[in-house]
């Protein structure tokens, strides 16, 4: 494992917490350790992920195959690590084009770090995704409990951390911790088959779209900031009132037609077209009920598809504001 990175002399509340995260360069791991740093300070976290950030994060960074379990435990022995979080994963598309990857990376890395967080004591949490439920009898709506039937090696991976992480909570008490994640909306350019994202990036630089969803296909989506929040809220959350080990996290339910309406209030000449190529992956994806987490730890999302919007052009502002800033600075210099 080869380190690299700065220690901040951002001020923070002291603390016995001291945090890994694997798969820190993914959307989850680049939003959520700057978060991490700020509340627990940057010298308490430890990043590891087989591609260097394009940008370093202020906590100590280890260039590292997650594969390695050796060289992770010793991170964990060296660091005295108290809290785990396991965000590296092969995504569902790479999945499927190399399922061995997949299964070397979603299932027995899995296996090693619950094996390392019962034998270390860590505070394990794991994301896991609303594609448990893809082809679920559950057709409109999923209810935490609801049957979960994935038809992808990704969803099936999922499950399986799911059932493992309940099984070593009952046999030998591991305080782990899960959210299954909707479509997660980044504040940077994503080209897959959430449109939510790729949407509001084309609308700003070209003027159109095409949807790969019809239009009245709904989707349940939740901005990366809320997502980053609520999963250090149920990290940080009170075990004993815990009645569960994995939960649901709603989002915003939207379709690509409503999206389109309300970006035309901000780009009116914004055109978007459908087509129907993706609409059997949108209809076998029901939107996730999140039942226990306002009543367990106090999570509680109300976000509107105005609010969205209105939130995601704002930041499109900010770094437009940005690059004009920069541009001129360089014009100046020059």
């Amino acid at each position: 494992a080869e380190y690299m990175g700065i220690i901040s002399s951002t001020s923070f509340m002291e603390t016995s917490q001291h945090f890994l995260v694997t798969g820190a360069n993914g959307t989850i791991g680049r939003a959520l350790i700057p978060e991490l740093e700020k509340k627990y300070g940057a010298k308490n976290i430890i990043a590891t992920d087989v591609v260097v950030p394009s940008k370093l994060f202020n906590c100590q960074f280890y260039q590292m195959d997650i594969r390695e379990v050796k060289a992770l435990e010793a991170l964990v022995i060296k660091h005295k690590i108290t809290v785990l979080v396991h965000l590296a994963s092969i995504l569902m598309d790479k999945c499927e084009t190399d399922p061995e990857l997949g299964r070397e990376i979603n299932i027995r890395v899995l296996e090693n770090i619950f094996a390392l967080s019962v034998k270390h004591k860590c505070k394990l949490f794991i994301p896991s995704s609303n594609f448990v439920y893809q082809g679920s009898y559950c057709q409109q709506t999923a209810p935490e409990d609801c049957f979960r039937s994935p038809m992808s090696l990704y969803g099936i991976s999922k499950v399986y951390g799911e059932m493992l992480g309940n099984y070593y909570n009952m046999t030998v008490g591991l305080d782990y911790r899960c959210l299954r994640y909707p479509a997660v909306i980044p504040n940077y350019y994503v080209n897959n088959e959430i449109f939510v994202n790729e949407m509001l990036f084309k609308a700003w630089e070209e003027k159109k779209y095409c949807s790969l969803l019809s239009s009245d296909i709904k989707i349940c989506a939740i901005h990366i900031d809320d997502c980053v929040k609520a999963t250090i809220q149920l990290i940080e959350a009170d075990n004993a009132k815990l009645t569960r080990r994995v939960y649901n996290l709603s989002g915003v339910t939207v379709t690509p037609k409503e999206m389109a309406d309300e970006m035309k209030k901000y780009i009116p000449d914004f055109v978007c077209s459908y087509s129907s190529t993706l609409d059997y992956l949108g209809k076998s994806h029901p939107c996730v009920l999140s039942e226990s987490s306002n009543k367990d730890w106090g999570w509680a999302f109300s976000q509107t598809v105005p609010e969205l919007v209105a939130k995601m052009i704002s930041h499109l502002k900010g770094e437009s504001a940005k690059k004009n800033q920069n541009h001129l600075s360089h014009y100046v210099q020059s």
